[in-house]
């Protein structure tokens, strides 16, 4: 029987074989095969006369006009999760009031890196910064946000990206 435990072993192993200059051939879940990397070549290979360099490909996730969109992370820790109720209720149309949406809630998060991190992680897009900005600092984000005053802890963090 396979175990999520399994499966972070297994990953991990085939880090420690890509670190140690090995390459990594992986099938399903499970690594096939790990073979040393061959020796770096000493000189390269010119490219045919004719052929022309390729344009750079933009990157896949950025929207077709350019712009950046905006995000709210939040990490969160309530003790009693039942008494934050009112307040998922009222920030879920707030949220689409101002374009926004939920595209990451996640109750346990799990460290595989770093420091031990498990709080509550919660992400919103905004179309831009600027409106992620105007849903935070507005009146009516204000009012929801006290409904979970003294519940729990909360850190938010605004930040633009693709």
């Amino acid at each position: 029987m396979k175990t999520r435990a399994h499966g972070l072993a297994v990953g991990a192993l085939a880090c420690a074989l890509l670190y140690a200059g090995c390459t990594v051939q992986v099938s399903g879940s499970r690594a096939a095969t790990a073979e040393p990397a061959p020796a770096p070549r000493a000189f390269a290979t010119p490219a045919p006369a004719a052929a022309a360099p390729a344009a750079p490909a933009a990157p896949a996730a950025m929207p077709p006009d350019g712009a950046r969109k905006g995000y709210i992370l939040f990490r969160s820790v309530f003790p009693d999760p039942t008494l934050l109720r009112p307040y998922g209720r009222a920030v879920l149309s707030l949220v689409a009031q101002f374009d926004g949406r939920f595209i990451v809630t996640a109750d346990r998060p799990v460290a595989v890196e770093g420091v031990p991190d498990t709080r509550r992680i919660v992400i919103i897009e905004f179309p831009s910064l600027a409106r992620a900005e105007e849903f935070y600092r507005s009146a009516e984000y204000a009012e929801v946000r006290e409904l979970r005053e003294g519940i729990g802890q909360v850190e938010a963090i605004l930040f633009e990206g693709r």
